[in-house]
């Protein structure tokens, strides 16, 4: 961006200001961060809220959150939390119909299909490969005990 002023010192002579983009792009850089650590700042609370609600301690090792996606288990009332979209549910070890590792274009994923008309597919972020095998062990072993292993 240029712009001109004139500078008083005889006709037609100005001084030239430049702002350049390093100059725009750090007055940007803040409000940028700002929206990101509040997406973040959301997406960690909807976690939180999830984890609460579903009675999974945090840091037990049965949850994963990553994205704005997440996912827990909670053994003891038999119960998976889903994450996505902004929104939670959680279901019955009965109503989870298959899990599916996914990469896809560069993105990889959990695929959790579910006995759910509104929301039967539920993608959670997992760019960790081994993160990717722990879960699909971990909801095989979880759910095998209702002798479904082939579900996952």
């Amino acid at each position: 961006m240029l712009l001109r002023w004139p500078t008083g010192h005889g006709p037609g002579v100005s001084a030239q200001l430049e702002i350049g983009m390093l100059f725009l792009s750090i007055g940007w850089r803040p409000f940028v961060l700002n929206r990101q650590s509040r997406r973040d700042a959301t997406w960690a609370r909807l976690h939180a809220e999830m984890l609460e609600a579903g009675g999974v301690v945090p840091g037990d090792g049965l949850d994963h959150s990553e994205a704005g996606t997440g996912i827990a288990i909670n053994p003891r009332e038999r119960l998976v939390l889903l994450l996505a979209d902004g929104i939670y549910k959680s279901y019955d070890y009965e109503d989870v119909r298959k899990c599916d590792a996914n990469r896809e274009n560069g993105s990889s994923s959990l695929l959790v299909s579910v006995r759910d008309r509104g929301m039967p597919t539920w993608r959670i972020a997992m760019k960790d490969e081994a993160a990717r095998a722990r879960w699909m062990e971990i909801l095989r072993q979880a759910l095998s005990v209702d002798s479904m292993a082939a579900r996952c």
